[in-house]
């Protein structure tokens, strides 16, 4: 279904959520330097890989966001952010979800 026409057909007890998750790194990946010949500078590097998780929604009609910080981003950490963030807060409510799909 197009989301005009699904957009149109909500009722007043649903809502429609955009979902989406990403990785916040701790550290800046560099690609590639230019420094003049004979004039480089050491930069420090410190073999961590550290970030964090972050999965969110944001509610269509209101602009409403919710979001949960994960270690990983796993299907486990997925269920309990909806679990414990989304279906509280539209408790009784119908949720159509969006995971990229409707475009």
């Amino acid at each position: 279904m197009h989301f005009n026409a699904l957009r149109c057909e909500t009722e007043d007890d649903t809502v429609i959520l955009f979902e989406d998750e990403c990785t916040i790194r701790d550290y800046m990946a560099i690609c590639a330097t230019w420094f003049l010949k004979g004039q480089q500078r050491k930069i420090k590097t410190y073999g961590q890989h550290k970030g964090v998780g972050l999965f969110g929604v944001l509610e269509y009609k209101t602009g409403r966001v919710l979001c949960r910080p994960a270690i990983e981003l796993n299907a486990q950490n997925f269920q309990a952010f909806i679990e414990e963030k989304v279906f509280p807060a539209y408790a009784g409510k119908k949720i159509i979800l969006d995971m990229g799909l409707l475009g």
